[in-house]
């Protein structure tokens, strides 16, 4: 707190006497290079010094996993089922075959469901109360792996899209 203040009061000598935020930045980054350049009370040492024997050290930190402690979207982690789904409350959506028995996670923003694979957005959802939720390419692709892949490519589309109609009516 007391390490805060003094900062807070070495800002107060400028009181609002720039022009504009280029210029406030100057005085800012100044601040900061003044502050680094000096020895902490706290460690004893200048912080740019610490940083250079720490620097080797330090590993990058995975974007993910720090929006877990900043956001106020909802994260979930799932499996992705051999039917090629993710379950999100009482409703199934599609993902991509190759995903298929690998984790995900879910990010709920507002009305809608983003599928995470690692730090790739691999399918986005609108969130639906119907029990099933397919993409049309998904659909296709897990129908084409499997069950219908003696189908030729339109007979395949044409049944993909009148049961995706049927779905919709469930």
């Amino acid at each position: 707190v007391e390490a805060l203040a003094r900062t807070v009061e070495r800002l107060m000598v400028f009181n609002y006497e720039f022009t504009d935020v280029q210029e406030l930045k100057q005085i800012i980054y100044e601040l900061m290079q003044d502050l680094n350049g000096s020895v902490s009370q706290a460690i004893h040492n200048k912080p740019t010094v610490l940083l250079k024997e720490e620097l080797p050290i330090l590993a990058p930190i995975h974007r993910l996993e720090l929006l877990s402690y900043v956001s106020r979207n909802k994260r979930l982690l799932r499996k992705v089922s051999m039917e090629s789904m993710v379950q999100y409350q009482n409703a199934k959506y599609s993902v991509p075959v190759k995903y298929i028995g690998k984790e995900v996670t879910l990010d709920i923003r507002r009305d809608n469901l983003f599928v995470w694979y690692g730090d790739k957005c691999i399918r986005t959802h609108p969130i639906s109360e119907k029990a099933l939720n397919y993409q049309r390419e998904d659909s296709l692709e897990i129908l084409r792996s499997d069950v219908f892949k003696y189908l030729e490519d339109e007979e395949l589309e044409r049944f993909v899209d009148d049961n995706l109609h049927a779905y919709d009516d469930l």
